[in-house]
C-alpha cells in the first residue's frame, strides 16, 4: 500500500513506516513548520520512505492508495488531490487555541470541521479519545501512540538527575503546565532535551544519543494540563520503555500507577520529596522503571498500533471507492 503523508510529526511518521506492507511518500520541507525537513538526528530515514516537496506533489500527484494528514493545514494543502483521506488528530483543540491566535470560537471550529470532513469525505482518527472529542469527534477509531521497545531499553540510571524531552516548551506554556514544571524542578538538576529556544536544552545528534540520555538519567518528568494534553506523549513512552520511572502532575490519563511505576501528585512539595528519594535510591528507580516499561510493552505495543492502522486505511479506501460508484 502506498501512503502519501506529511513530515508533520516525524517520530510518528517513523512508526507508520514500520507497518508491514506500507511504502510512504512523505511531503517534506514544509513552509512555516517548526521542523521543516526530515531530521536524521531524531530518526534515521527508513528505506520505505521517499521524501517529496509539496510543489512536486501538487504538480504531479503520485500514484498512492491513501493519504494521511496530521492536521487541518495538511488537509488544506492537498485538497485538490483525489485520494482517500485520513485526518489523524494529534493535538487537542483547547491546546491549539492556547498556542495560536484565532477569532473563531470552539463551536465554530467544530461546525467547520464537521462540514469539511463530510464534504471532502475525510475519515478521522485520533491518538486519544480526549483529543478527538475536543474537536467534536466522538465516534472515530482511536490509535494510541506506540514506540520501539526493542530500541528503547537498557536503563542504567547512573546519573542521579531528572530528564525531560520536549520542543517549544515556552510557547506551549499552558499545554505543558510550564508553571508547575518550573516550580517542581526548582533546586533540582534536570536536563532539558530538544529544540527549546532561549532555554538550556541539549539537542541530540543521533537517535542513539537520545537513547543514552534516557538510559543514564535517573527519572523522567512529564507535566501537562488536563484539558489540553494527555498525561503522556511519545517522549514519555520512550522514557518508560527504556525503563525510567516517571514523575508527573496529577492527570486522569497518565499511565502511571503512583508508587509502582513512578510518582504522580498535584502537590509540588510531595513530588519533590519523591524526586529526592529517586536521586538517592537507584534500586527503587530501577524497580519502578521496570514496571513502567512493562506497561508500555503491554498497552502500547506495535502489533496493536499496526493492526489498527491497517484497519483504518483499508476502511478509508473502501468508503472512498463506495462513494465513487
Amino acid at each position: 500500500m502506498y501512503v502519501l503523508t506529511f513530515n508533520s510529526h516525524q517520530p510518528y511518521v517513523y512508526e507508520l513506516a514500520r507497518i508491514s506492507g506500507l511504502d510512504l511518500l512523505v511531503i517534506d520541507e514544509l513552509p512555516g513548520r517548526h521542523q521543516d525537513k526530515w531530521d536524521s538526528a531524531v530518526r534515521a530515514l527508513p528505506s520505505n520512505i521517499q521524501l517529496l516537496s509539496l510543489d512536486a506533489v501538487l504538480q504531479a500527484p503520485p500514484a498512492c492508495d491513501v493519504l494521511i494528514a496530521h492536521n487541518l493545514t495538511d488537509l488544506s494543502a492537498v485538497q485538490t488531490i483525489d485520494l482517500p483521506k485520513v485526518l489523524l488528530i494529534h493535538s487537542s483543540l483547547e491546546g491549539l487555541l492556547a498556542t495560536q491566535t484565532t477569532t473563531s470560537s470552539r463551536d465554530d471550529i467544530h461546525r467547520i470541521l464537521q462540514t469539511y470532513i463530510q464534504l471532502k469525505q475525510v475519515m478521522v482518527t485520533g491518538v486519544s479519545t480526549m483529543k478527538a472529542a475536543s474537536w467534536g469527534i466522538t465516534d472515530c477509531p482511536i490509535i494510541p501512540f506506540t514506540t520501539d521497545t526493542d530500541f528503547f531499553q537498557g536503563y542504567t540510571g547512573t546519573i542521579p538527575k531528572g530528564l525531560r524531552v520536549t520542543t517549544q516548551l515556552i510557547s506551549k506554556r499552558e499545554v505543558l503546565n510550564l508553571d508547575f514544571f518550573t516550580n517542581l524542578i526548582n533546586g533540582f538538576d534536570v536536563q532539558l532535551v530538544g529544540r527549546n529556544r532561549g532555554l538550556d536544552s541539549v539537542i541530540p545528534e543521533t537517535p542513539q544519543d537520545l537513547l543514552q540520555l534516557y538510559q543514564s538519567h535517573r527519572f523522567y518528568i512529564h507535566t501537562a494540563a488536563e484539558r489540553m494534553e494527555d498525561g503522556y506523549n511519545m517522549a514519555s513512552l520512550e522514557a518508560m520503555a527504556t525503563g525510567m520511572p516517571i514523575i508527573c502532575n496529577q492527570h486522569t490519563s497518565a499511565p502511571i500507577v503512583n508508587g509502582k511505576s513512578g510518582f504522580m501528585s498535584s502537590n509540588v512539595t510531595e513530588l519533590q520529596e519523591k524526586m529526592r528519594l529517586l536521586e538517592s535510591n537507584l534500586d527503587l528507580a530501577r524497580t519502578l522503571g521496570e514496571e513502567a516499561r512493562q506497561y508500555v510493552v503491554a498497552n502500547h505495543s506495535f502489533d496493536q498500533f499496526e493492526k489498527k492502522w491497517v484497519d483504518v486505511l483499508e476502511l478509508a479506501i473502501r468508503r472512498y471507492e463506495k462513494d465513487r460508484t
